[in-house]
């Protein structure tokens, strides 16, 4: 409490009266900012004043009322007040109902008692500390700041749709509409959940423990169980999580989900407590909330999304990483519908003996096993083209080679094109067949791609293609004009629109050759590393880094884009 209480209520009695000046009602304003424990004397003292000149007496209202209500620092409640002072009626005064009471000795005059309405002088002198409140409090209280709900942690090529240009990695969230036009962010919120925002995105952060997505996808790491729930709102519907991973997304009308762990419920209202029918969706389960409000179970690609792996990949390749900027490049080649066999190599330390084809299109087939072939024509696993990365040595004379049975996606007739990095350190001996879809022991071939060499049977380096229909035909066999040999990493490819075949090394077209082809496709092996003839000389000799088939003809750009992507 101020100690120079005299001068305190001199101030007070000045305001009261409207005769303060502008100097004595910053000092006043100084001193109930400096100490909030005057607000209540203050107005305490206003209203005895009050009482005093209406000669009234304080006891008419309870001490222990006014000390309640004077600490009740709330705005609305003193506007509402203030308001109720406007319509309530003033006070009236009436006569008492009983006699007087007798002269008293040697009084000079009678005077009437008069009994006061105490409803009515309680609400005028509420309303008068109301109005003494409404007038300080913008000087006594700053105003509050919005509830921060979080940051954003980490970004990648990430730009907001933001006038000011403020928001950036490490930036302050509070409630408010948002929009990613480009990148991608992630959001650590107060409550512990991690959220991916991939452009392009609206969404509004409502709390943090809530989210309003308009437009676009997301992935939301929920950690804590026990907590209170994530809720990730859309124009038709209401995720809500208790402690999992999902993603979802909207567009043209539907709301999906994918679960990557643990449940949620999916629920066909943007209010999570009012809505007609719920599906809960468990691990690897997608599900859906159409344009009409229907909810069912519907297959959702998990590569729609990005997940924090992946995003940590992202940073490191904008941070210089030539390793993660082919792993960047990857995440994003193997969403593409076309590609339907796609192998990078990577060995996986848990299985070893496996190597998967990590094609969206195709997921969960077409993959390769080492112990599919007798121990001793098996490749071994080498270092790749950077030291975090692993590659499979073939060996001609083991003839070592991989064998994936036959599958319908992969037997193309039409348009296609076939990429692979491949080293040969043996200048004399390197290169072969690096990829064939063909009948066992030259039958019918559907595709083949090869990187000829002297000790293939070829006077000089070049690139082979071939689709032919029954026994060998070389009429059916192209191969591009000579290539300097070369002991380093190169990124072989070849299109075919069914009409011209071009051949591209390190993503510079080098060679185009007119080929009008049409076959029927033949119900064949995958095979790396050999054609399939069982012939020694054309078993592939060197270092397989990655392969790709995609049911397309490339870009130039694509190439190109590939060949930047993965260049050691």
């Amino acid at each position: 409490m101020v100690r120079d209480d005299f001068h305190l209520s001199e101030l007070l009695v000045r305001l009261y009266d409207q005769s303060i000046r502008p100097e004595e009602l910053a000092e006043l304003e100084q001193i109930f900012r400096q100490h909030p424990e005057t607000v209540k004397f203050g107005a305490d003292f206003l209203m005895e004043l009050h009482l005093l000149r209406t000669e009234c007496r304080p006891i008419l209202l309870r001490q222990d009322d006014s000390a309640e209500l004077s600490n009740s620092f709330d705005l609305d409640l003193w506007t509402y007040l203030a308001q109720y002072e406007i319509r309530a009626p003033g006070l009236k005064r009436k006569p008492l109902s009983v006699p007087p009471p007798p002269d008293i000795e040697g009084s000079e005059s009678r005077k009437t008692v008069h009994k006061v309405d105490k409803v009515s002088l309680t609400a005028a002198l509420l309303s008068l500390a109301a109005m003494l409140m409404i007038l300080l409090y913008p000087h006594l209280v700053p105003a509050p700041a919005s509830p921060y709900v979080g940051r954003i942690s980490r970004a990648v090529n990430a730009q907001w749709a933001d006038p000011s240009g403020m928001l950036r990695e490490g930036s302050d969230l509070f409630p408010g509409v948002m929009g990613l036009t480009q990148g991608m962010a992630e959001l650590t919120l107060e409550s512990g959940v991690k959220v991916i925002v991939q452009a392009p995105a609206d969404f509004e952060l409502e709390s943090a423990s809530q989210i309003y997505l308009k437009k676009g996808r997301l992935v939301a790491l929920v950690s804590s169980p026990a907590g209170q729930p994530f809720v990730v709102r859309t124009p038709n519907a209401a995720v809500v999580d208790f402690g999992t991973e999902f993603g979802t997304a909207f567009q043209d009308g539907n709301t999906q989900t994918y679960v990557f762990e643990g449940e949620v419920e999916i629920r066909n209202s943007p209010n999570p407590l009012r809505y007609e029918k719920g599906l809960v969706l468990k691990k690897g389960q997608g599900g859906q909330v159409d344009s009409t409000g229907t909810v069912a179970f519907k297959e959702v690609s998990p590569l729609r999304f990005v997940r924090s792996e992946e995003f940590g990949v992202h940073v490191k390749a904008s941070k210089g990483s030539a390793y993660h900027r082919w792993l960047a490049y990857s995440y994003t080649l193997k969403r593409d519908p076309t590609l339907v066999a796609y192998y990078t190599f990577e060995k996986d330390p848990s299985d070893s003996e496996k190597i998967v084809n990590l094609a969206a299109a195709t997921s969960g087939r077409l993959d390769a096993f080492l112990g599919a072939v007798p121990e001793s024509s098996r490749p071994v696993w080498t270092r790749g083209r950077w030291p975090e990365k692993t590659g499979l040595q073939f060996e001609r004379s083991l003839q070592q080679h991989l064998t994936i049975p036959g599958d319908e996606s992969i037997q193309l007739n039409g348009p296609i094109t076939l990429a692979a990095w491949i080293q040969c350190p043996d200048l004399r001996a390197g290169g072969g067949h690096i990829l064939s879809n063909r009948l066992l022991n030259g039958g019918a071939c559907n595709y083949q791609l090869g990187y000829r060499t002297s000790a293939a049977r070829q006077t000089q380096d070049s690139i082979h293609m071939a689709r032919k229909k029954g026994t060998e035909d070389w009429s059916n066999h192209l191969f591009s004009k000579p290539l300097p040999p070369s002991p380093a990493w190169r990124m072989l490819a070849v299109t075919h629109d069914n009409q011209t075949v071009r051949f591209y090394c390190n993503g510079q077209l080098l060679d185009a050759r007119p080929w009008v082809h049409q076959q029927e496709a033949v119900a064949a092996d995958l095979w790396i590393g050999t054609d399939g003839t069982n012939n020694d000389a054309f078993y592939f000799q060197g270092i397989i880094d990655e392969i790709a088939v995609f049911k397309r003809a490339l870009s130039p750009e694509e190439i190109q884009r590939m060949y930047e992507a993965g260049r050691p």
